[in-house]
């Protein structure tokens, strides 16, 4: 016979485990869901487009050409805490697009970490030979991951699209819609190599022809970084084509270009995506003489 006070000491004891292995339980059943979630999002289809947005590292993933030891290419996993806000930013941008140009243009994105291009920190860059374009998502906060992703995509495709597409894109005719006598710089790479990579959307820069500092680089970033802010719904890059002439010529070349790959997107189809009026800081650009940033981040490049 076993004592009372043992007895509901017992009990007492039974109740606790009970409940510690009911919170393990559950526990694990929610990191279990948390894993199973993580892993779906690392090798995500989108089933609209069919573009792979892959979240894990692959042997062949950067072309062979790109492989150079003194100036390497090379990235690492995201965290999984940055994945669901990058595979939601690439989304928002793959679906501004007729789903036949994806398709015939764009097979995969990687979501990566210190992406590394030429030996420079880099916040994006494509392979056309490839049809990928490759985001890194280590440099801003989680708040900023589905915008900054977006703009990338966004971004990168203009950059893969020339590439793909050079019969179509005229660099020659593209520099004549500048001030005569402005000369480029030496590139996207050498721009952020050597700190000429502004982001800040000013009246300094419109009214030159130009979304930002970064864009005077060359010809293929300042297709570019225009063409990133028509389609996340830039509304100060909007009134500066109405505004500036150099870029409502620029912007009109943008549409004419995307319109011969597919016929569906006319300056109506332009005219009818989102517009944006909020910058990183969540605060509404200047109607005139204002500065409209972007978010701060690594700048993108185009491909080798």
């Amino acid at each position: 016979m076993v004592p009372l006070h043992r007895d509901a000491a017992l009990k007492g004891f039974l109740w606790k485990l009970g409940i510690y292995l009911l919170f393990v339980a559950v526990v694990t059943t929610v990191s279990s869901q948390e894993r199973r979630r993580e892993n779906a999002l690392r090798t995500y289809v989108d089933p609209v487009t069919g573009v792979q947005i892959l979240s894990h590292l692959d042997p062949d993933m950067f072309p062979a050409s790109w492989d150079d030891p003194s100036e390497p290419t090379v990235a690492e996993e995201p965290e999984a805490k940055l994945i669901a806000g990058g595979v939601r930013g690439v989304l928002l941008a793959l679906h501004k697009y007729p789903t036949s140009l994806l398709r015939a243009n764009l097979k995969r994105v990687y979501l990566v970490q210190n992406l590394l291009v030429d030996g420079v920190e880099t916040g994006g860059v494509n392979a056309p030979e490839l049809k990928t374009i490759y985001v890194d998502l280590d440099n801003v906060t989680r708040l900023d991951e589905p915008v900054w992703a977006e703009e990338t995509i966004h971004h990168e495709f203009a950059h893969l699209l020339t590439d793909i597409h050079s019969n179509d894109f005229s660099e020659e005719t593209w520099a004549k819609l500048n001030k005569p006598g402005f000369k480029y710089g030496d590139g996207g790479t050498e721009a952020i190599r050597t700190g000429h990579d502004g982001g800040d959307i000013t009246d300094e820069y419109l009214q030159k022809g130009f979304a930002e500092e970064y864009g005077m680089s060359d010809i293929q970033e300042d297709f570019a970084t225009l063409t990133e802010r028509i389609f996340v719904g830039d509304v100060l890059v909007r009134k500066a084509a109405a505004r500036y002439p150099i870029v409502g010529r620029k912007v009109d070349r943008i549409i004419s270009f995307y319109e011969t790959l597919n016929p569906a997107m006319t300056k109506d189809y332009f005219r009818h995506l989102p517009t944006v009026t909020v910058n990183s800081d969540n605060q509404p650009p200047s109607e005139s003489g204002g500065t409209h940033t972007t978010v701060d981040a690594k700048h993108k490049v185009s491909a080798h």
